[in-house]
């Protein structure tokens, strides 16, 4: 018997008086695998290897002792171009250098002949991030937009061109009031710095209080400040106590202010002390610029802004008159306001006037009219339709412009035959057959009313032979004609008598009546 190849030692035990009778099988001792191998030319699946070879068991080939495999050329010795797309729309004659056995493995990467930047370009809105400028634009190349070649600028805008806005503010200063500031809108830069109305001790609100002169000969004393920072408006004072009736003495003195002349005061002859304080005359208006202030004002004119005047510090006297810059429509706040442009098609009319004078900046102009605002007319035309009548459109008046396009009603029933038409209809009446009816071509609108040929037992129409009863009890298979559409009766219910091979009729049965005809 043939042994298995990959053992040794093969035995059988068998009957002894009759060794083809096995008992235990014959077996070997297997040899353990890949001891004894043999190379094998095989196909690795790759194709670009050559010389392709597996080690395998020497008796059971099919024992895989080393996989197949082959020599692998070195890489990118073989190669071809191809065309390919590299992702960059601004490159042309895209290519790639492939393994020629493989061309999945890439020697080098797609890439195409890059156009000069810039050379093609577009300009593209864009917001330059500065919202104190306008018209923002950016200029691309124009394969890629995001190549920028002249990076987003917009025209820029400032306290000149740009709008501004008068707000509230706070100069930081206790001793003003209405404190206002012009501000740019677009950033709220300043154009013009927060200012308010000073006050001081002739025109803020002032409060009287207790004091000590040190002067032990005064009685009562108090001093008058300003109640927005304390400033001291008159001098801590009290009543002497006899200078109303003691001697008193005017003598000459410095009040301490370079803006006065002439300067004197009264004291008390007993103990020098002051009856009335050393105060002088103002110094004339140009004597001394530092005795000068300037302070907003109101000049009076709605017309101009920042008022200001020129007055003397120690007694308001004016020695410059108040006056402002004039405003115009170019820096003044304007209203936009419905008028009447005198053009009777326009609607929505509106000028643009100097809110502090009415003088008009934008003259007087409206937005034309159009069909669902202007006024229109109704009138008669042909919509080139025979078959309609009354015929009109709707027109805007101010300049014939047709708003609602000419169209009729349809044409009356046999105005018209060729506004006519027959169709094939159901009248509802199973009776009759061809029905038509007559419609108005334009609106389905009905002429002569939906009709059929009818039809009866003779002229037509489908019958049925179904049984009946026809109250003779001496006949069978009953039956009658009927017409299908209605069931009337065409032919009566009607059959055959009984054959005589029925049982003998009664005695009292005429004789007539026993002699039936056959079926």
């Amino acid at each position: 018997m043939t042994g298995i190849p990959c053992t040794a030692n093969d035995m059988q035990t068998v009957e002894s008086c009759d060794n083809s009778v096995v008992c235990i099988p014959c077996a070997g001792t297997a040899r353990p695998a890949c001891t004894d191998t043999v190379e094998l030319p095989c196909d690795d699946g790759d194709p670009c290897t050559a010389n392709d070879v597996q080690t395998v068991d020497t008796c059971d080939n099919s024992v895989v002792c080393i996989p197949c495999a082959g020599t692998a050329p070195p890489a990118c010795t073989d190669t071809v171009e191809l065309p390919c797309d590299d992702g960059d729309p601004c490159t042309a004659n895209d290519v790639q250098t492939v393994e020629a056995c493989d061309n999945s493995i890439v020697c080098v990467p797609c890439a195409g002949t890059a156009a000069p930047s810039c050379t093609d370009t577009v300009e593209l809105p864009c917001d330059d991030g500065d919202p104190c400028t306008a018209n923002d634009v950016q200029t691309v190349e124009a394969c890629d937009n995001s190549i920028v070649c002249v990076p987003c600028a917009g025209v820029p805008t400032d306290c000149n061109n740009g709008t501004t806005s008068v707000v509230a503010c706070d100069d930081g200063d206790a001793c003003t009031i209405n404190d206002v500031q012009t501000i740019l809108d677009c950033d709220g830069s300043i154009c013009v710095p927060c200012l308010g109305i000073p006050q001081d001790c002739a025109t803020g609100p002032t409060t009287v209080q207790a004091c000590d002169d040190g002067n032990p000969n005064t009685i009562n004393d108090v001093e008058t400040v300003l109640d927005c920072d304390g400033s001291i408006c008159i001098p801590c004072q009290g009543i002497p106590g006899d200078c109303a009736t003691a001697p008193t003495t005017v003598q000459a003195c410095d009040d301490g202010d370079p803006c006065t002349v002439n300067d004197m005061e009264t004291i008390l002859d007993s103990d020098g002390s002051i009856c009335v304080p050393c105060a002088g005359d103002p110094a004339p208006c140009g004597a001394d610029a530092a005795c000068e202030q300037t302070l907003p004002c109101d000049d009076g004119d709605p017309c101009t802004e920042n008022d200001q005047e020129t007055i003397l510090a120690s007694d308001g006297t004016v020695c410059i008159p108040c006056a402002g810059t004039v405003i115009d429509c170019s820096t003044g706040p304007v209203t936009v306001q419905a008028c009447d442009d005198g053009n009777p098609n326009t609607i929505d009319d509106v000028e643009t006037v100097l809110d502090c004078d009415g003088s008009i900046c934008v003259p007087c102009q409206g937005i034309p009219v159009d069909c669902a605002t202007g006024a229109t007319t109704v009138q008669a035309c042909d919509d080139g339709d025979p078959c309609t009548v009354n015929d009109q459109e709707t027109i805007l008046d101010s300049d014939g412009s047709i708003c609602v396009p000419c169209a009729g009603d349809p044409a009356p029933c046999g105005a018209d035959a060729a506004c006519e038409q027959t169709l094939p209809c159901d009248d509802g009446d199973p009776c009759t057959v061809n029905d038509q009816e007559t419609v108005l071509i334009s609106d389905g609108s009905i002429c002569i009313p939906c009709a059929g040929t009818a039809v009866d037992c003779d002229a037509g129409g489908a019958t049925s032979v179904v049984s009946c009863d026809d109250g003779d009890a001496c006949t069978i298979n009953d039956i009658q004609t009927i017409l299908d559409c209605d069931g009337s009766v065409c032919i009566p219910c009607a059959s055959a008598r009984r054959s005589t091979a029925m049982p003998p009729a009664p005695p009292r049965l005429s004789a007539a009546m026993t002699e039936m005809p056959a079926l």
